[in-house]
């Protein structure tokens, strides 16, 4: 085995959790290939999808690995690297909370002003999981989700699909385009 290369320790964390060995040396593989490939996509890729798939076996060590990884897969700025994050994301998130601490992570990143690339993927995390965000007014994931759905109305097309209109029209800006976007949304008297 080569020792510096970080894709040959994911693929063996990868097979280590594909046998269920959530073991020393798992986590050995998985701290591995975050130290000598922090950014390789390969390695983002596979880390991110092996930890989404067995987030309930890993050890809060491992979980953290696999966090940050997820965290640099979705702001990778190598080709298709963090579309592919995303959508892992995305297809174990259906319906699913986050784990907490992916969560917080995530709350970091979504509530920063780093939503410059990738933008329609950012909107369609925060929107998927409104309700886990933090209640309390409108927190800074909520309101860079207004910011971004204000800044291109077609984004707010998006969430006349989903059961957030209610929450978020009243705080959009009253232009025409997003006026009529919200009310067609809306349910009327009666029905």
């Amino acid at each position: 085995m080569r020792p510096a290369w970080p894709l040959t320790w994911a693929n063996l964390a990868l097979v280590k959790a594909d046998l269920l060995e959530f073991d020393a040396e798992m986590a050995q593989s998985l701290q591995y290939s975050a130290a000598y490939g922090p950014y390789e996509p390969g390695v983002l890729t596979i880390v991110a999808g092996l930890g989404l798939r067995y987030e309930a076996w890993l050890t809060p060590a491992m979980a953290e690995v696999v966090n940050g990884t997820i965290l640099r897969g979705l702001t990778s700025r190598a080709g298709g690297t963090a579309q592919q994050v995303f959508g892992l994301l995305a297809s174990h998130s259906t319906g699913a909370p986050l784990n907490p601490a992916l969560r917080a992570s995530l709350e970091d990143q979504l509530g920063s002003n780093d939503w410059a690339r990738n933008t329609d993927q950012w909107v369609n995390l925060a929107l998927e999981h409104w309700d886990e965000w933090s209640s309390v007014g409108l927190p800074p994931i909520r309101l860079r989700l207004l910011e971004k759905i204000t800044d291109q109305p077609r984004r707010l097309r998006r969430v006349s699909d989903t059961v957030h209109l209610l929450d978020i029209c009243p705080y959009l800006s009253r232009k025409p385009e997003i006026l009529l976007i919200c009310t067609r949304g809306l349910p009327t008297k009666g029905g």
